[in-house]
């Protein structure tokens, strides 16, 4: 766990082959800025990277990628699917 801007949050990091990564973001409490939830994120890109932004339970989620935007959208259906052992179901 770590701190993003004043606010608790746990990373992890995922290997996606040879040259390619992904990164999960969980805060620990509500950005009043991000509109995305669990069925529907917010998908946008910044800095290169692609980016699903949601709130669920009182979290702010985050998951990024510099893999083609498509890859985000893969990576956001396996992590739905995962969700139950995420505690965010």
């Amino acid at each position: 766990s770590c701190v993003v801007d004043g606010c608790s949050a746990s990373v992890v990091c995922f290997r996606l082959g040879p040259d390619g990564e992904a990164h999960v973001v969980i805060l620990d409490q509500l950005q009043p800025d991000i509109e995305g939830t669990a069925d529907e994120p917010t998908m946008e890109t910044m800095g290169g990277w692609h980016v699903a932004k949601w709130v669920q339970d009182g979290k702010t989620y985050f998951l990024a990628t510099r893999a083609p935007a498509a890859e985000l959208q893969k990576l956001f259906a396996i992590l739905r699917r995962m969700s139950s052992s995420l505690g965010w179901a």
